[in-house]
């Protein structure tokens, strides 16, 4: 193996970690409970299955409230044949490129459709060297506040550090969507998972009724729909359009799973390329509970703009950028 395909294979394999950890995007694990058995939802819902799921996002946000859960998990042991042999195979050798990657990343957390104001907790396990840590994400607003046990030996000493979105998608050409940490999926990162409801308006016309299934003990019906990453124009939470066509993907299923109230229970998603199986999952309930979300206090507080462009909030994770 030339130095030039070892340098290919291991920024390959960071892209798929990336992928998997950012999913850049969305947030989202297959649903750990299946969608067999149960009841249906408790009223019917009027409309084309393409029609009731692009209402769920509405109605969803309509509740004002949810407990938000997000898990992304990356499983396999990366096969890159055919790309000149990357991974070692043509060589015999072992690599890190081919051993074997189980790496689960969630959160759990509350969020104020209306106010844009949220909490949320993301476990992140051991990933390469780096060992397993939390990060906790307050968003009030356009202000995103993190706090990790790593922050402090890069801010300074400060226990958090905050970014404006705004200015930070400003500062990268961006108009809607970004996320402050790279890799690290928006849902997660800037803790909105209106981002990843957005992926349903993103869907295809050729939506299909799954069946009905519960959600946490609720009646739901699960549907299927593709969203099209094909025009490289997508602004998918979930993978961007540089990683799509890197990788070759044209589409990507996404189930979701709607209450009677026509609201939005469960949004999944799962993908594989090169060996690699890629499930993504946000579950929402608890509708209508009050947020309430405080900064943290000044003296407490580093500003981020500058840990933005050295890259060090990317690494938040360990490895998976750079």
């Amino acid at each position: 193996m030339t130095t030039s395909q070892i340098g290919r294979s291991s920024t390959t394999r960071r892209q798929l970690a990336a992928a998997a950890a950012g999913m850049a995007t969305a947030g989202l694990v297959l649903a750990a409970c299946s969608s067999s058995g149960g009841p249906a939802a408790d009223r019917v819902l009027h409309g084309t299955p393409h029609q009731i799921v692009l209402a769920a996002v509405d109605a969803t946000e309509s509740a004002d409230s949810a407990a938000i859960d997000i898990s992304i998990s990356v499983k396999g042991t990366p096969s890159f044949g055919g790309l000149g042999g990357l991974g070692g195979a043509s060589t015999g050798s072992s690599s890190s490129a081919d051993r074997p990657i189980d790496v689960t990343i969630s959160g759990h957390g509350m969020f104020s459709f209306a106010q844009k104001t949220g909490d949320m907790t993301v476990d992140v396990p051991s990933l390469g060297t780096s060992p397993a840590t939390s990060i906790e994400v307050r968003r009030i607003g356009q202000d995103i506040y993190l706090k990790s046990p790593k922050l402090s030996q890069v801010a300074g000493g400060k226990t958090w550090v905050h970014v404006n979105l705004s200015q930070y998608l400003q500062s990268q050409g961006q108009s809607q969507s970004g996320s402050p940490l790279g890799g690290l999926s928006q849902g997660l990162s800037d803790g909105d998972p209106t981002e990843i409801l957005a992926l349903l308006k993103q869907l295809g016309a050729q939506v299909t009724e799954v069946g009905p299934g519960q959600v946490d003990g609720v009646a739901t019906i699960e549907y299927q729909g593709v969203l099209d990453l094909s025009g490289g124009t997508t602004g998918s939470t979930l993978i961007s359009p540089q990683i799509a066509q890197g990788f070759g993907l044209t589409s990507i299923p996404v189930d979701v799973w709607v209450d009677g109230q026509g609201r939005a229970r469960r949004v999944s998603t799962s993908l594989s390329i090169f060996g690699i199986t890629i499930k993504a999952q946000e579950q929402l309930g608890s509708f209508g509970t009050p947020v309430s979300v405080s900064a943290p206090p000044a003296d407490q507080v580093a500003d981020g703009s500058g840990l933005l462009q050295g890259g060090q909030l990317g690494n938040l994770l360990g490895g998976t950028s750079g």
